[in-house]
């Protein structure tokens, strides 16, 4: 069995799983990212440094042959029951729970030692709003309205367990797995993937893009560290002359 069902042939998988996982608990939460959309913080400071070396450590865990492994064989893997941990989002619990033969749990990302607070990933993967030029804008405003209060946020995260409104009210759901999930908005602060608001960059040159490529690098190269020395060697000097 391996620890960790993910792979690394898709390069979201290491990022959108991975750094946007546990990287707000290394770099100081969401105000890192408004730091950095202020240009008030650089991408190579010390918080953001830690959480690609974070994500580097887990390399050693990865399921054999993982450079050839997508996401749909992760997903494959985990509730087969052949990997223990599964590291994604809530998105997965309709899935899992149809596929999978076994009662699963749920943990947050443990910030690193020594941390004041601890934060968690939400992901805007849903949206909705009103056309400004629609015929019928004042009806569109009303429905708009409706998807701030309470009724629709139960009804909502309720009807599709893992895809929660960002609402602030206190709402319970029926689905124990989603529960836990969503508890972690009451006991932690929340942080929006890094690239997503302005730093998503353009088609020639796209930040997310970047990310992508670096994470999965962060794997491949702590397998080469593992069995050929001379390329562990090589960082150790590269590391030397950059002081």
């Amino acid at each position: 069995m391996a620890p960790l069902a993910i792979g690394t042939k898709e390069g979201w998988t290491t990022t959108s799983m991975g750094s946007d996982n546990i990287g707000p608990n290394f770099w100081g939460g969401d105000q890192a990212r408004l730091d950095l959309i202020a240009g008030k913080r650089k991408a190579n400071d010390a918080g953001f440094l830690a959480a690609w070396t974070a994500l580097s450590k887990w390399a050693p865990f990865l399921p054999e042959g993982h450079e050839a492994i997508s996401y749909t064989d992760s997903q494959g893997l985990f509730t087969s029951g052949k990997a223990a941990i599964f590291p994604a989002g809530s998105w997965e619990i309709a899935g899992f729970e149809k596929d999978a033969s076994f009662k699963m749990g749920a943990f947050a990302a443990p910030p690193p030692a020594g941390a004041k607070e601890a934060s968690v990933s939400d992901e805007i993967d849903i949206a909705m709003g009103a056309n400004a030029k629609s015929a019928h804008l004042d009806e569109a405003k009303k429905f708009v309205e409706y998807l701030t209060t309470e009724e629709f946020a139960t009804v909502y995260s309720q009807g599709l367990p893992g895809f929660f409104s960002l609402s602030d009210y206190k709402i319970k759901l029926d689905d124990p797995l989603a529960n836990t999930f969503l508890s972690w908005r009451n006991s932690a602060k929340s942080a929006l993937r890094l690239s997503y608001q302005k730093l998503q960059g353009n088609p020639d040159l796209s930040i997310e893009n970047e990310l992508w490529d670096l994470t999965t690098k962060l794997q491949l190269q702590s397998d080469l560290d593992k069995y050929y020395p001379p390329s562990s060697m090589a960082a150790t000097a590269a590391a030397t002359a950059a002081k």
